[in-house]
């Protein structure tokens, strides 16, 4: 076993392990589509508009870039009346579409995996039972919407975050060629939807719409990624990876980006001599909340550098649990929650009794007790438990 020959950068830890106990697992979950493919870096659209039915967007060419200048789509949701073009308490957005992405990949590649990013934030809430998500996220092929739903179940948040769609063009659902990349008329279609318990007037905000597209060229480097994965635990990235057929005196780097733009070094590892098949893994400590992502630098003996594709992880939580108001008589809220925690309540005779919750933005999350008799409680979070009283 090899030790890396560069020393890893503060707050990470990095270990190799005997492949042997995992070589099994990691053939089957190896992906050959994904080897040694070249990301183009992030592209912007030149051409926007907007299809099909629903509520309509307004300034659709604001996401060309991100400036804080954004498309807008209203839904209008009367409880009395209902909600214009669908059935009451819910309804959703016109297509938003962006094209023109000018991507120049070589005639002769293999198209490895499409990665649509969209900028966006949830606008005109006036009730936490309102809920704005995605509806619809598909790519345009040859000018017609296409392929499988990338769209998440998460809902958006007040502020700002950039979310990514992610996948091999089998994972797309549709053929992929340099050609229909290349395309004028090649790029993606997005569609939100609201749904809301009383009358109100949310607002779907998108700032920026860009895309990344990997290939594999004809010539490819020795180093092949067989397997690449990133994972959020707690407050840390593990990153593990496979590299098939090493050759001495290659150069692997771990990199790191906020903005999947600008990228630092995590670690690096040099090779001293020729090896079938290696697996990483790194340990990253997170310091803030953000959207962080990965990728691989293979640079070969000659010097020639090719990337891995690029995983993405999203921390939400940077603090400990805060429970507020510790006296009320309708809603506590906690903040700082992790995605994996549950919320109960439990009475002083540790019963637990019945709540229920409502996600109010990312990390924010409120829990009825209007129906709770009066009296003080006891609301777990994860490892965590706080004292509040019910007037």
């Amino acid at each position: 076993m090899r030790k890396a020959n560069t020393p890893a950068l503060p707050f990470a830890t990095t270990l190799r392990l005997p492949l042997f106990s995992l070589l099994v697992s990691l053939v089957l979950a190896a992906s050959p589509a994904q080897a040694q493919c070249i990301g183009t870096g992030v592209m912007n659209g030149n051409n926007f508009g907007r299809t099909g039915s629903g509520a309509g967007f307004s300034a659709v060419n604001n996401i060309a870039s991100t400036d804080n200048n954004y498309a807008t789509a209203e839904v209008t949701i009367n409880l009395l009346g209902g909600v214009l073009g669908a059935i009451t308490g819910e309804g959703n957005t016109q297509y938003l579409t962006a094209t023109g992405f000018n991507f120049t990949i070589p005639a002769n590649a293999v198209i490895c995996g499409v990665t649509v990013h969209i900028r966006k934030r949830a606008g005109g809430v006036v009730d936490v039972s309102t809920r704005i998500k995605d509806e619809s996220v598909r790519l345009i092929k040859g000018g017609t919407i296409t392929g499988d739903n990338k769209a998440t179940t998460s809902e958006w948040p007040t502020d700002f975050v950039t979310e990514s769609y992610a996948g091999s063009p089998s994972e797309w659902q549709t053929d992929l060629t340099p050609a229909d990349v290349n395309n004028p008329n090649f790029g993606v279609a997005f569609s939100g939807k609201v749904s809301s318990l009383v009358s109100a007037f949310p607002r779907l905000e998108i700032d920026h719409i860009s895309m990344v597209v990997e290939y594999q060229p004809v010539t490819t480097l020795p180093l092949t990624v067989k397997e690449f994965s990133t994972r959020l635990q707690k407050a840390t990235a593990t990153c593990e990876w496979t590299i098939a057929e090493e050759e001495a005196g290659a150069q692997i780097t771990l990199q790191q980006s906020t903005d999947n733009r600008t990228w630092k070094d995590i670690q690096q590892y040099g090779i001293s001599i020729q090896a079938r098949e290696s697996h990483y893994k790194q340990v990253t400590r997170l310091a803030a909340k953000g959207t962080y992502f990965y990728r691989l630098k293979l640079v070969n003996r000659e010097g020639k550098t090719t990337y891995s594709k690029t995983n993405s992880v999203q921390y939400t939580t940077n603090g400990e649990v805060k429970v507020y108001p510790t006296v009320a008589k309708s809603m506590l809220y906690v903040e700082n929650v992790e995605p994996s925690d549950k919320i109960q309540v439990y009475n002083f005779s540790n019963q637990l009794v019945q709540t229920s919750t409502v996600a109010v933005k990312e990390g924010l999350i409120a829990v009825r007790i209007s129906e709770l008799p009066k009296g003080m409680y006891l609301l777990k979070v994860g490892k965590t438990t706080k004292r509040f009283i019910k007037e």
